[in-house]
């Protein structure tokens, strides 16, 4: 588990920075994350990133993304902001725990069914807060999501399960 959250951790530090430099990244998945010699994480393809976009003034509206990595919000048309990468966010962490997306499915329509309507299932046999971040990132209602309140991404970082991470260092 400790991997997997100190590699994730240097994903929610890249998106950070993308946001700081109000760019969307809107594309993350597995394979666009790379990792260098030292083995530090780096995100590839900013081909569907979304510069210059100041939170809280405008909405984000085209239809982008891999499918099992869209968030409801992209696929319901509703128009959108940094709530699209916070649930990528939890796409990713969800897979790297449990091993696939959590509404994978090869029947896309019904895979687009269950993001937009159905809250994923997470395993019981998870830690009590790696649930809990799962749970908070995967709302289905951006609103409700995790770093969508005034903290931003720092919701996020503060959040238990990376109660071990030492932030700075990291950086």
């Amino acid at each position: 588990m400790s991997n997997a959250k100190l590699l994730f951790a240097e994903v929610v530090l890249a998106i950070e920075f993308l946001h700081s430099n109000d760019i969307m990244y809107r594309d993350l998945k597995p394979e666009n994350i790379l990792v260098d010699e030292q083995g530090h994480l780096r995100l590839t393809d900013f081909g569907l990133c979304k510069p210059n976009f100041k939170q809280g003034r405008s909405r984000a509206r085209s239809f982008v993304g891999s499918p099992e990595y869209m968030s409801p919000e992209i696929l319901l048309d509703r128009g959108y902001n940094y709530s699209v990468d916070y649930y990528t966010l939890g796409v990713l962490l969800y897979e790297m725990l449990v091993g696939l997306p959590p509404h994978y499915n090869e029947d896309k329509i019904q895979m687009y069914k269950d993001i937009t309507m159905k809250e994923p299932s997470i395993p019981s046999v998870l830690p009590e807060d790696a649930r809990d971040l799962l749970d908070r990132l995967l709302k289905i209602e951006p609103a409700n999501r995790l770093g969508m309140g005034p903290g931003g991404i720092l919701e996020i970082k503060n959040h238990p399960f990376f109660s071990e991470i030492d932030w700075h260092l990291l950086e």
